[in-house]
């Protein structure tokens, strides 16, 4: 928590919100982040495009998420469909509430374990 403190100073986000972390909590993402390209590459299935998907995938859904406006439609944010696509507005309450969203991409989660 203290080192995703830093993360937390950008109350009202912006984009680059997205990539504000201290040097080890970096290494600790990219270390978790690498495994859907590194296990398929342990196992002889690399796939050269994927991992540029991924990322680029990755980075779009960080920005989205910190952008302080809301990209995704309104509709898209109701009825069950809220458990499936992230926004802006519901990932600020991890910026200004702290207690919320600790999901990735996925307010699924969220929503099942009450965070």
């Amino acid at each position: 928590k203290f080192t995703h403190s830093h993360h937390h100073s950008s109350v009202i986000t912006q984009p680059v919100s997205g990539t504000s972390h201290p040097f080890w909590e970096t290494v600790g993402y990219l270390a978790t982040f690498s495994f859907p390209i590194l296990v398929p590459a342990w196992f002889g299935c690399l796939s050269y495009e994927i991992i540029y998907i991924y990322f680029i995938f990755f980075d779009i859904m960080n920005c989205i998420g910190h952008c302080n406006f809301e990209v995704v439609p309104v509709w898209l944010q109701r009825g069950p469909l809220k458990y499936l696509f992230y926004c802006s507005s519901y990932h600020s309450l991890h910026h200004t509430r702290y207690r919320f969203n600790y999901c990735l991409f996925c307010p699924l989660w969220d929503h099942l374990f009450g965070t």
